[in-house]
Order: structure tokens, then sequence, then C-alpha cells
């Protein structure tokens, strides 16, 4: 048993977070055997997806009850800016205000846009008053838990020929060490065709050096200064440098750039800045693999704006107001009551508040239940968020059948008009609460428009997503066309009716 874990107080927390509401009794023992058994390397980046999977637990509900036990003070939620070209974790964040979403990155200088959907992850620790490990003071750590465990995703799967991307760097690694303020390090290694990259993970700063095959003297000499948190070259002179992107590979940008011929390289740091340095030293030759990285599933930043029970237990979490992040598919479901304005009139305002009252704690409950989230309400219309078409789709046809039922009790009934759309999306803080901006939006809140009583209308997005048409078997679909207000053609839509 780990010295730094406080057992009565993760007893306590443990039977806190069973209190909450009704869990499978199968999360506990391993999430107990998690806190009190592993090391400090395993619990660096808990990944819910992962532990589900180790336990055959419900994935849903594993991430609930993550979220709660974090509300709860038993675990730490971060987000990470991850960067799927090399696998690193290129900022980490407690909180999503911190959030940005143009990033480069600190091990390979890719410069690139932080997307929802895959390059921002979301993953937990132990709340370091329940059990501390070393990983929760990065200040302290060597620059080899920096590099081979901090900043590196534990999610990175090995490539197809069976090796891990761990194995390889610390293959390709020529040095890895601490550098102290006003210190000097100096190596000699070969370098042979290739590319050196001389990172100081402390200070985000790179240096690359392509190696070519050239006629070369016995050894070449290249002496760099941190100043300011960033190299600065003394010999040879170099300059930034920032590569344009293709259709392969995005821009990459570096403190330093320069070509040095192949032979041995005597490499002299000077650490004139005023933090010790964490630097790292790899030749990438053709050894290293040419293809893309893969990750295990993990929690995505999509996935958890979109979880009902997020939005209720963070409420105060928004992102920055200049900020704005992108998802590239998101599904966006609409709702509205028929003649709501006669029903007001019909059965009075007190009657009709309780009634709308009463379909909005039914849909959000339905929304909850499909893994999505109430991004707000408006009037008696709601606009919900779902990760993909098919989770949004059951959700409406779960809402139409609740509806059925609810008008089966009562005397006044209630008729439902749905449409849904998908595609890219920004999210926005609104209102202080996160909110969804841009065309996809005004497209679903549309096509919700064409709905006619106890309809559900779905774009073509929607409707050729997998699974959607398998889904609405039971409804009578019919295809057809409109024009909609700020699109120049014609959208074809879906629209689906009880049978």
């Amino acid at each position: 048993m780990s010295p730094t874990l406080n057992l009565p107080l993760l007893d306590a927390k443990l039977a806190e977070l069973q209190a909450q509401r009704t869990w499978s009794p199968a999360l506990w023992p391993p999430l107990r055997e998690m806190f009190t058994t592993a090391s400090d390397e395993a619990l660096t980046h808990l990944n819910p997806l992962a532990f589900a999977a180790a336990y055959n637990l419900p994935e849903q509900e594993v991430v609930e009850s993550w979220l709660y036990a974090t509300k709860l003070g038993l675990l730490e939620m971060r987000w990470h800016l991850l960067c799927i070209w090399c696998g690193n974790l290129t900022e980490s964040f407690r909180s999503l205000s911190s959030l940005h979403g143009h990033f480069v990155c600190r091990a390979c200088g890719v410069e690139t846009e932080g997307w929802l959907d895959d390059s921002i992850l979301v993953n937990f620790a132990p709340a370091r008053l329940v059990r501390e490990t070393r990983f929760h003071h990065p200040e302290r750590l060597s620059a080899a838990d920096l590099y081979q465990t901090f900043y590196l995703s534990s999610d990175v799967l090995p490539f197809t020929d069976g090796r891990r991307l761990a194995e390889i760097d610390l293959a390709c690694t020529r040095l890895c060490a601490d550098l102290p303020t006003g210190e000097t390090l100096t190596l000699t290694t070969p370098a042979w065709p290739g590319m050196f990259y001389l990172t100081d993970v402390t200070h985000q700063s790179i240096l690359k050096m392509s190696v070519v095959a050239l006629p070369a003297p016995e050894e070449t000499t290249v002496r760099v200064k941190i100043v300011n948190g960033k190299f600065h070259s003394l010999i040879p002179p170099m300059a930034l440098r920032r590569t344009e992107g293709s259709a392969d590979y995005p821009p990459t940008v570096t403190d330093q750039f320069a070509e040095i011929p192949a032979g041995n390289l005597q490499l002299e740091i000077t650490n004139a800045s005023e933090r010790p340095a964490a630097l790292r030293l790899q030749l990438i030759d053709d050894t290293y693999p040419l293809e893309p990285v893969r990750f295990r599933p993990f929690l995505t930043g999509k996935w958890l704006l979109t979880s009902q029970t997020f939005r209720d237990l963070f409420r105060v979490e928004t992102v920055t107001e200049d900020e704005k992040l992108k998802v590239r598919d998101i599904t966006f479901l609409f709702t509205d009551l028929k003649d709501s304005t006669t029903l007001y009139e019909s059965v009075g305002d007190p009657e009709a508040y309780w009634l709308v009252r009463q379909h909005f704690q039914l849909l959000t409950r339905i929304v909850a239940e499909h893994h999505g989230a109430v991004i707000k309400t408006m009037g008696d219309a709601i606009m919900a968020a779902f990760p993909q078409p098919l989770t949004g789709t059951r959700a409406a046809l779960a809402m139409q059948h609740a509806i059925a039922r609810f008008n089966e009790r009562a005397t006044t009934h209630l008729v439902l008009k749905i449409g849904l759309h998908r595609g890219p999306s920004i999210l926005v803080s609104q209102n202080d609460r996160i909110d969804y901006f841009g065309q996809t939006v005004n497209i679903a809140a549309r096509v919700q428009g064409q709905a006619q009583a106890n309809e559900l209308v779905l774009s073509e997005a929607v409707y050729t997503a997998p699974g959607v048409a398998e889904a609405l078997q039971m409804r009578v679909v019919t295809p057809s066309f409109a024009q909609l207000r700020g699109l120049t053609a014609e959208m074809t839509l879906y629209r689906a009716t009880p049978q």
C-alpha cells in the first residue's frame, strides 16, 4: 500500500460517492483497488474508457461516476491538448476556461488546431489529499519522468510492427537530462542522416538540426544558449523556422533550425534562463515508423461537453469569451411544441406553465439517458447536443414515445415536433454557459421548423449515418426537399412519422 494513501479518507469518499445515486455494485472494488495498489505512473493519466474495458463496465456509467468523484474531491480532472502526430500531451489544464484551440506541440513542433473530437483529451488522477503521487508535482520531476510519463499520452497504441512509441522514443534518445540555471552541458554523439530534435519541455522550446550526408569534418560543434525560455544559437548561426504543411502533415514551428553534416556532433548547451531546463536530444532517422500514431478510445472533449452530468455538476465550467473551440462533427436536436400559444389560451398560464415544465423534465431525462446534453431551452423548445447521430435519433424516438404516454394520462395533450442535423460547430460561452454557434446550429433549428405535428425530421447527413435508418424501421420515412432560409440550394430531408 502506498505511504501517501489516506485510506480513511478514500473509504469516506467512496461511501459518499455511492450515496449520490444508484450505481452498479461492480464499480467499487476495482476503483478502490486502483487507489490502493496502482503505481504512481499508472495513476498519472487515468482513462475512464480503458478502466471500463478492463473491468467490463458500462463506459457511460464509469464516466459519470468519475465526474461525481471529481466533484466530491476523490479524483482530479485534467484537460489536455493532444498532439495526434506524436502522441504527446502538449499542454494541460485543470479547467476548461484555460483551454485554447490553437497550439504548437512541445515535442515535435507541429502547429495545429485542437479539435474537441480527437485532440482535446480529458483524463483523471487521484485527488492529492486521497493519494498523492510524485506526478502531482511536475516541477519536481526529472526530465526522464516528464518526457516518458507526464507528457506522453498513455493511450498511444503500438505501431503495426508491434513496437511501442515509448520504446522507440528511448531508442532515439541521445540525451535526457536536467540542466540547472547557470550551468553548461556538453555532449558528443554520432550524427547520421536524419533529424536531431533538441527540446526543453520546461520552456516549450524546440531546436531542429537536419543531418545531411555531406563531406564532413571529424566533428561539428553546435553551441546554444537558453535565454528567456528559448534556444538561441551561438555556433553556427540559426534562425526561427516555420515549415509549411502539406496534405499529409501540418506546419511545424521551431525556435532554431540548421543543417549539419554527418559525422560526430559536439553539442554545448548553456542555461541562461531563470528556471532549470529539462532537455532531450533525439535523432529521428529512417528507422522511425512513418505511419500515424494511433490511440485507444479515450474521453474526448466532445464526449464530455455533450454529457448532461458534466453540465449539471460543473455549471461554472465555460470557455473564455474570446476563445472558440472547434468540433468537426456534432449532432443537434431541436424540439418545439405545436400550438403552444393556443395551449396557454385554452388552459391558462399556470396550467400551461406546469405542462411545459413537465415536458422539459421529461425531455431532459431522455437526453441524458441517450448520452446527450440539453444546451438551452427557448420558450417551450429545447436545443440538445449529441456526440453521435444515432444516439440523437434514438433520443428523438424516445421523446415521441414518452410524450404519447404522457398524453394518455393528461387531459391536455402536447404535440411535439423534432428536427436533427449534424456537422461542424464552434463551442462558445453565452450567458455564462456552454453554447454552440455556426451554420450547423442554424440549419438544425430550421430543419425542426419543417416538422409537422408528431413528426421527426432528419437532414440527409443524419439519416445516412450508420444505424440511423435501421433505428427508424418502425416509422414511415418519407424523403422530401425544402428550401431552408439562408441556403441557396434545396436540402433533402427525411420525415419520420409513427405507423
